[in-house]
């Protein structure tokens, strides 16, 4: 029977189109230790750049070098600068449309925001003092314009800098039913536009209630001034985490899908509709519950309990809670007018160390020892937010980061969704149709090609779409070599990998 049914699976798969990835080229840049630290971002066919930034605090001052590669991963220029850091903390770096943009901060009062165009060498400074009496809460960029959220004993005070006109603009309003003291602002969204409607910003809120009770609210800032809020956390969705905001096919209307749960774990996705009349939520799946892929993993014990604990819930008619932490990729509109949610599973880890107390007695102690991803979750909903299918599979980087990071990079095709990720030392590619079908999964290819040689240690390896069929993986390892220890070494890894379709 096992037999019959592999043959079957090998007849469906024979035909379909596959995307399979292929190293094209790969170097190695030296690892420099007098840097701080070093990052790696892709320009498309600009190449790539690296980035190593120097903190000079004796002089105030952070040196910053640049490096550009081109798409053959040859050397083309370099040059830095400096920014004047004085009293600032350096707490943020982004880098938005082939810009780099450093947040600067001191306290809660003052913001240095940079913007360096690594190409033209030119510089951008935006020096910012919180009005008086208002504290400083967010600060974001987009299309050309810098907001800030402030607050204040009257309520929240919305300014904006638009670089072309070079001039501030503000916009108060007063949360309703709320003591400004127990309320911070999360986070500034703009939607992510399918149909061309991205003038309207969304800000969210955590407000606490009471002590350990915390709920969320959004904010909707229309461009005519007005201020509409929406409750978001109901009695089924009690704290929001992971959202976005994408714009509907009606103008009045707007999308929101997220994850939900308490406020230190996650227990589902929602998907939910926003005008200007309120806000309902349409549908909401719990990773206990609804999530089939999850309660079929049989590989492990997590796969029997999640079975057994599924069914004893369903005998009681009560919904299974199944705590994850997750982070979420931006979730996708299909052309349908569906949605794909792609999210990465992660779990805290620690590690026991031995320390001397202050009686002189050695003890163990737990220490944290980063964010372990161990799995890509995937669902598709369709126009109505019904759910289609829901897949999960491993994802195991070997570095565990200290702060949650995202490691999956997504190809969105027409006639396919195509996962690169880690699995330990090595690379891994994965292929589904929009069916949910597994069409191509690749054998596991180790960071370092030599037969001879195995990486010790990596950090902040990533892989990221580059241009065309492109992908660029880069970051840094510790590699051993077997043969000759001359040749041990800690290196900046950078490949160049192409996705190439073929018929099976």
């Amino acid at each position: 029977m096992l037999k019959l049914r592999l043959a079957l699976l090998a007849l469906l798969c024979s035909g379909s189109l596959l995307a399979q990835l292929q190293v094209v080229k790969s170097i190695e840049l030296p690892y420099e230790d007098e840097f701080d630290s070093t990052y790696f971002k892709p320009v498309g066919e600009k190449g790539i750049l690296q980035l190593a930034v120097q903190e000079e605090s004796r002089d105030d001052y952070i040196r910053v070098r640049v490096m550009r590669y081109d798409t053959n991963l040859k050397f083309v220029s370099e040059h830095s600068f400096k920014m004047n850091t004085e009293d600032y903390d350096y707490p943020k770096r982004q880098f938005i449309n082939n810009q780099f943009h450093f947040q600067l901060k001191d306290g809660d009062e003052y913001l240095r925001y940079i913007i360096y165009d690594p190409f033209s060498q030119d510089t951008i400074t935006i020096n910012y003092a919180a009005q008086e009496d208002n504290e400083y809460l967010s600060a974001q960029y987009y299309d050309g314009t810098l907001y800030m959220a402030e607050r204040n004993d009257d309520g929240i005070s919305l300014a904006y800098y638009n670089l072309e006109e070079k001039q501030w603009h503000r916009r108060p309003f007063r949360p309703s039913n709320v003591k400004l003291k127990y309320l911070e602002i999360d986070k500034l969204y703009f939607p992510q536009s399918d149909y061309g409607q991205t003038d309207a910003l969304f800000l969210r809120a955590t407000i606490r209630i009471k002590r350990g009770l915390y709920v969320n609210r959004l904010y909707m800032v229309h461009p005519d001034g007005i201020v509409d809020e929406f409750d978001l956390s109901t009695k089924e969705i009690p704290f929001v985490h992971q959202l976005t905001i994408l714009d509907h096919q009606d103008p009045q209307k707007f999308t929101l899908i997220g994850t939900y749960g308490q406020e230190y774990s996650q227990l589902g996705i929602f998907a939910g509709e926003i005008n200007r009349s309120g806000y309902s939520v349409k549908a909401r799946y719990s990773y206990g519950a609804d999530f089939d892929s999850l309660a079929r993993d049989t590989s492990g014990l997590l796969g029997y309990f999640t079975r057994r604990a599924k069914r004893k819930a369903r005998e009681k008619n009560e919904e299974l809670d199944m705590p994850l932490l997750t982070v979420s990729h931006p979730v996708k509109r299909l052309p349908d007018g569906g949605f794909l949610w792609v999210a990465e599973v992660f779990n805290i880890t620690y590690t026991n160390t031995t320390v001397l107390d202050a009686s002189g007695n050695y003890t163990n102690q737990q220490v944290f020892d980063g964010f372990q991803t161990t799995q890509g979750l995937v669902m598709r909903l369709d126009s109505n937010y019904q759910k289609v299918w829901d897949r999960n599979f491993p994802v195991v980087p070997y570095h565990k980061p200290l702060r949650v990071k995202r490691f999956l990079n997504i190809d969105y095709n027409e006639d396919y969704i195509n996962f690169v990720y880690q699995i330990n030392k090595s690379m891994s590619e994965r292929t589904f149709n929009y069916n949910g079908e597994v069409t191509y999964k690749s054998d596991t290819m180790p960071l370092v090609e030599n037969k001879d040689e195995r990486v010790r240690y990596n950090a902040k390896v990533t892989t990221d779409s580059w241009y065309q069929n492109y992908l660029i993986s880069y970051g840094y390892l510790k590699i051993k070599n077997r043969e000759d220890r001359d040749k041990s070494r800690e290196v900046y890894s950078l490949k160049k990998m192409a996705i190439t379709k073929k018929e099976e």
